[in-house]
């Protein structure tokens, strides 16, 4: 029986700085986990998804620029029909295909009442999104 090798891609929201709970409240690290073996079908299902809204495949999902309707997301903004379409587009791909999804959040005031340095909020989180 061979071992499933998995790939790890992680996101970040938020300043990881407690000193910055201020103007952003929460940092949070995401991991979301994929065995290889279904890595293709993901890309193509995503890919459909991105010829489906823009005509062309070269897009990049970045949770910022979805959740801010930014750049190639601007399409959003006046549309949120649509908006809601292509967020229940991928919330399906994500249902079809396996991936483990884990994620860490850090309430920075909290953090920062702790006397967190940075380096032990990005520690911290990284060390739950890796080890759980």
């Amino acid at each position: 029986m061979s071992k499933s090798i998995y790939k790890l891609y992680i996101d970040e929201l938020g300043m990881s700085h407690p000193k910055s709970y201020i103007t952003s409240p929460y940092y949070i690290l995401l991991g979301c986990a994929i065995d290889e073996a279904h890595q293709r079908d993901l890309r193509e299902l995503a890919g459909h998804i991105k010829f489906k809204y823009w005509g062309k495949t070269d897009v990049i999902f970045h949770s910022a620029e979805i959740a801010r309707n930014l750049n190639e997301f601007a399409i959003f903004r006046q549309n949120e029909a649509l908006r809601e379409n292509f967020i229940k587009d991928l919330l399906d791909m994500l249902q079809k295909t396996p991936v483990h999804i884990t994620a860490a959040v850090i309430d920075k005031q909290k953090a920062f009442q702790n006397s967190w340095t940075e380096k032990t909020a990005i520690r911290r989180t990284a060390s739950s999104v890796l080890f759980n």
